[in-house]
């Protein structure tokens, strides 16, 4: 079940206002253009918003206040789909960064801001969109750990990586090194989170700052 100690009747919304915004979500990129894709891709957006509704409103211990919540952020909840097989099929994770990045200059970062809509986001490639299309009809089934629980997975690009070498790592024998930052040197620039997170990984840039921590 979902975890009721982030679902702060308070701390939620005041979470949500410090972005300066009436709206959350994230910018979705399609790279996957193929006859099957064209007809998966609809229902695998209204599943999405689905799973994260049922995030939102499923509680082993529901309350007005809780419910008001869901309401007020469900009411903000907005995605920006991309969708353009000229310039996203089979796009990299780096090409999409490039061009979210770009987008965001050309709108000016300074009106933009810097909040979570601009560090992070979603790539909908032919991986992703199996997963979602075969992920339960119930949000619920197989959370954890089982096989059930990769395919909810998305992946979420973080829009402030920037690749550099990694120094070498010194031969301790214990594996691969870390970089300055103490950042494993294996990131990849993006992350798996399952479908109805989203608006955890939301909550939680907001409230560190960062995609990761």
């Amino acid at each position: 079940m979902a975890d009721d100690g982030l679902f702060d009747e308070n701390g939620m919304i005041d979470e949500f206002r410090k972005t300066d915004s009436e709206t959350w979500g994230y910018v979705i990129y399609r790279t996957v253009y193929t006859p099957s894709s064209d007809e998966d891709f609809p229902l695998a957006m209204e599943k999405l918003d689905r799973y994260i509704r049922e995030d939102l409103y499923r509680s082993p211990h529901p309350t007005e206040g809780r419910r008001q919540v869901a309401d007020a952020i469900m009411t903000g909840y907005q995605n920006n789909v991309l969708q353009d097989p000229e310039a996203f099929n089979q796009a990299t994770s780096d090409d999409l960064r490039r061009h979210f990045l770009a987008r965001l200059d050309n709108h000016d970062r300074r009106l933009a801001g810097w909040g979570p809509d601009n560090r992070s986001f979603v790539m909908i490639d032919e991986e992703v969109l199996s997963n979602i299309i075969n992920a339960p009809d119930d949000s619920y089934d197989g959370e954890r750990f089982g096989p059930e629980w990769q395919k909810q997975r998305l992946k979420v690009v973080d829009a402030t990586f920037s690749p550099r070498p990694a120094p070498p790592a010194a031969n301790t024998g214990r594996g691969r090194g870390r970089d300055h930052t103490g950042q494993d040197s294996g990131y990849p620039g993006w992350i798996w989170i399952t479908m109805r997170k989203l608006w955890f990984l939301w909550h939680r840039t907001v409230h560190s700052g960062n995609l990761i921590g």
